[in-house]
């Protein structure tokens, strides 16, 4: 048998009443720090995890002592999303901008460079779990999202076309258990790193869904009926017709949309671009086709749309982690298995 893999947990480094503006600076320095805090105005701790490059996870954990404005610096060319989980505050920037943060809400920021934000509180309990991202590590592993798979709110920031952005939104159930596991870590300590990371890219991941709703259900109620109509003949179209899918322009003047109508609000009415929802539903034929073990990979590949069987073998791996072959093999062996004996 293999022995267990572990991955070792990076050395504790810890510092007592530090600045809160020197993580920016020590997350460059250590992998993971703490930050005990004990004075006149709170009790408790700041910690630091750096899970891959480009991407920290950073809990505050006190208890307010008393009424207090503290500077909290916020990274450059990172994307911050800061879940509140206990206590209430305020974080002012100098542009103005003010955004209350209670229990449940997230804030959302991006800076173009490293800004001193103002936050204020009062006695009572501060649990923030927040999440730092290199803007530029967003499209690369782990995370490796698609451009037009995050939330559209999010783009003209990301893409530098903004350079600021500031907005909170009232997150789930689902975000606050992610979350609370982040903080509880019910985990053996050899895992921990492991944990963490997955947890944060699920919390990450969560995050992202939950904005993308607001905007979908925002969007929606701008659709007009007429609309909606064909945006559904769009989409049984593209199910009864995927060995040769019309380009957008083409189908935006079939169905006599304008494009910009067609892909906003397709996006609005079933939560994901054309290009996704067609990916997703060729990989779930290819799946129907496979398991049913009658016909061969070049046919399947040709009656869901794929000019070149290699490209439909390179999308299947990508979107399940094995090919095609692999995969009918684990269901013929799956079906053997499961089969009566005689």
């Amino acid at each position: 048998m293999e022995a267990e893999t572990k991955e070792p947990l990076p050395k504790l480094k810890t510092f007592r009443n530090a600045d809160y503006s020197e993580w920016v600076r020590l997350k460059n320095n250590y992998p993971r720090f703490v930050n005990y805090r004990n004075n006149d105005t709170e009790s408790g701790y700041e910690e630091l995890y750096s899970l891959h490059t480009g991407f920290y996870l950073r809990i505050l954990n006190l208890k307010v002592l008393k009424h207090s404005v503290v500077p909290l610096k916020f990274a450059g060319q990172h994307l911050i999303l800061a879940l509140k989980l206990k206590g209430t505050n305020k974080l002012s920037s100098r542009g103005g901008e003010e955004l209350l943060l209670h229990a449940s809400t997230a804030g959302v920021y991006y800076f173009d460079e490293d800004t001193l934000l103002e936050d204020s509180s009062e006695q009572d309990d501060y649990l923030m779990v927040m999440l730092v991202i290199d803007i530029e590590q967003l499209s690369q592993a782990p995370l490796s999202f698609e451009q037009d798979s995050m939330p559209r709110m999010l783009q003209p920031a990301l893409n530098g076309v903004e350079k600021r952005l500031e907005f909170a939104y009232h997150f789930g159930p689902d975000v606050l258990s992610a979350a609370e596991a982040v903080v509880e870590r019910r985990v053996r300590q050899e895992h921990l790193s492991l944990y963490l990371r997955s947890k944060a890219v699920e919390l990450l991941c969560l995050v992202f869904q939950d904005i993308s709703l607001l905007e979908a259900n925002y969007q929606l109620k701008q659709v007009p009926q007429k609309d909606i109509d064909s945006l559904n003949e769009v989409k049984a179209f593209i199910e009864t017709n995927l060995r040769d899918v019309p380009s957008v322009p083409e189908l935006a003047e079939r169905f006599r949309l304008s494009e910009s109508r067609l892909k906003s609000g397709f996006s609005s009415l079933f939560g994901m671009s054309i290009r996704q929802f067609l990916l997703g539903l060729r990989m779930q034929r290819a799946q129907e086709r496979l398991a049913e073990n009658q016909l061969n990979i070049d046919v399947i590949a040709d009656q869901l749309g794929y000019r070149h069987t290699s490209n439909f073998i390179s999308a299947f791996k990508r979107h399940f982690g094995m090919t095609p072959k692999a995969y009918q093999a684990r269901v013929l062996a799956k079906f053997i298995g499961d089969s009566p004996k005689s």
